[in-house]
């Protein structure tokens, strides 16, 4: 199973961001150990094609991934670096402010 996560704030810049898949040859990356599941490449590359993904809401339908809307992702940010779970928490630094109790 996969989710991804957004604030409410973000549903607006997601329905409207035009966003591009770059497509690489595969020879020189390699796993970057610091991220599960991202993959660096120590040289210059040049991609092979560069297609514009379209709807991004409707991708996450069509690829069964669950895109869940939230207030806040520090709940789930707090259970996930709490958890045993394989997880990124990309650009954090855009989530609202954490709240006082």
């Amino acid at each position: 199973m996969r989710l991804h996560a957004i604030e409410s704030a973000w549903l607006e810049p997601m329905r409207i961001a035009q966003v591009y898949r770059y497509e690489f040859d595969s020879r020189g990356f390699e796993p970057w150990e610091a991220a599960n599941g991202q993959w660096i490449c120590d040289s210059d590359v040049v991609p092979q094609s560069v297609t514009a993904v379209g709807d991004l809401l409707g991708a996450h339908a069509d690829a069964s991934i669950e895109l869940r809307i939230v207030p806040s992702l520090w709940p789930l940010h707090d259970v996930a670096v709490a958890g045993d779970f394989d997880f990124g928490m990309v650009r954090m630094h855009n989530a609202r402010p954490r709240m006082s109790p």
